[in-house]
């Protein structure tokens, strides 16, 4: 498998190996293979690969890759040179390789052969069974699951395999670099594909041993099932109860996705698109996609993509059944996302914080929509405190002369717990001359405030 961040049409020589246990002629699975600029790794590392369920890895070098690795290239390198590569399980070093590519042109692909590594006594293989079966109990034959190593910020295919007659298959990797007879050292998830298509995820798992089994539930119909987002609203609906998945805390969404079964960062992306996408023409599900799709669910993160961003995480949701397809049709919603995402930018919702006004009652300052886009743009780009936020706003010839009137319906807005009648009551008075700012109610005749209250 490869890791390497070249672009596809970059000029580049293929090298291609696999690794063998040395005692066992068995296939290394799931190592590490790195070229650098030291074969004992530490030097600048200029690309790397992970060992498939072959043993097999793919490195991809460019011409400044090789010109590394000479000593006087000239500007077309001529082969004569020793790759400096090391084996990695983890964080701990396994062994340095050192083939001699010939002298000649340079080739688009080199196959360097079998490497046979001694593999330390913390280095063990272990075996994984999975068994894909449907909701109602039966065997599902030909769905491919991947073996993905999990850790904080880093996901890594291990190896795959393609279920049997009976559903199942056994996958094999290499243990973490502290792995021992009874403890792999690894968290691992099982991802379950068909015709290309995610249709079941495993919780990430803990404490894994040799020879585990576990148990993947698949929809009955592969190719008219439920949509990713179909399955995992179902399966969290009798667990939300009254709360509203808008509502729920960080604890809230793991104990959930615990209850119903569910992967916990698919959970968290369906509740953060329930509440972007509350009061507004964008829907949950092409908010859901985005998120899938790599944007951040964020306003500034959705502000700062384009049009082509929005139809091209739509399109792909729609291709990998991630999302269902709107009663308008998929081309519909394809060519009036760009217009929604624009509408919607102004009237997202969002939780009220000291840093975050509340777009929705900012309709109520009477400042014109279009100024209140411009607004909304400009604010979540900014970063500071929430005195420097509305400066620099002020500082902003186009929106200075509004600044007043947003600054004091955003207050209005946090101090009434966006109760929306009564700002409109507290800017109706702004607007009749009662106050001026919001420090001005504490001179007002009670009787105003209470009306105000009210609504």
């Amino acid at each position: 498998m490869t890791d390497n961040a070249l672009p596809e049409n970059a000029p580049s020589t293929v090298l291609i190996g696999r690794l063998l246990d040395d005692s066992t002629s068995q296939p290394l699975v799931g190592l590490t293979v790195v070229a650098s600029e030291r074969d004992d790794g530490d030097g600048r590392v200029l690309r790397r690969a992970h060992t498939d369920a072959q043993g097999c890895f793919t490195l991809r070098l460019s011409d400044d890759d090789l010109r590394t690795f000479m000593a006087g290239a000239s500007a077309q390198p001529s082969f004569h040179v020793d790759v400096t590569m090391s084996v990695w399980n983890g964080e701990e070093w396994i062994a340095k390789l050192a083939p001699r590519l010939a002298t000649g042109p340079v080739p688009e692909r080199v196959v360097l052969g079998d490497f046979l590594i001694t593999v330390p006594s913390a280095v063990r293989t272990y075996a994984l069974r999975a068994s894909v079966v449907s909701a109602e109990a039966r065997p599902v034959a030909g769905v491919e699951v991947v073996l993905m190593s999990v850790e904080l910020g880093q996901r890594q295919a291990l190896t795959s395999g393609t279920t049997n007659d009976d559903g199942e298959v056994e996958l094999s990797y290499t243990g973490g670099p502290n792995a021992s007879e009874r403890d792999t050292d690894r968290r691992l998830q099982l991802v379950a594909s068909y015709d290309d298509n995610e249709i079941a995820r495993s919780p990430v798992l803990f404490d894994v041993h040799d020879d585990q089994r576990i148990r993947m539930v698949v929809p009955e119909d592969l190719g008219e099932g439920l949509t990713e987002l179909e399955r995992l609203q179902a399966a969290i609906a009798g667990h939300v109860g009254q709360i509203g998945l808008e509502n729920l805390t960080l604890e809230d969404v793991e104990l959930v996705a615990q209850r119903a079964d569910v992967y916990p960062p698919h959970l968290a992306l369906l509740v953060r698109a329930t509440t972007l996408a509350s009061g507004t023409s964008v829907t949950v599900d092409e908010l859901y996609a985005m998120g899938r799709h790599g944007m951040p669910l964020t306003i500034a993160g959705l502000l700062a993509r384009d049009a082509e961003a929005y139809r091209s995480a739509l399109g792909r949701a729609f291709a990998r059944r991630l999302i269902p397809v709107p009663a308008g049709g998929e081309a519909a919603a394809l060519d009036s996302i760009a217009s929604r995402m624009a509408d919607w930018a102004g009237a997202a919702t969002v939780n009220p914080t000291l840093a975050a006004p509340r777009w929705t009652n900012l309709e109520r300052s009477g400042v014109s929509a279009a100024t209140r886009q411009a607004f909304a743009t400009a604010w979540v780009g900014l970063t500071g405190t929430l005195t420097e936020r509305w400066t620099a706003i002020r500082s902003d010839p186009a929106l200075e002369a509004a600044v007043p009137a947003l600054q004091f319906t955003a207050g209005a807005s946090m101090l009434l717990g966006e109760h929306g009648p009564a700002v409109q009551a507290l800017v109706d008075a702004r607007t009749a001359g009662q106050v001026s700012t919001l420090r001005d109610l504490a001179a007002c005749d009670h009787a105003l405030r209470r009306s105000n209250a009210r609504g």
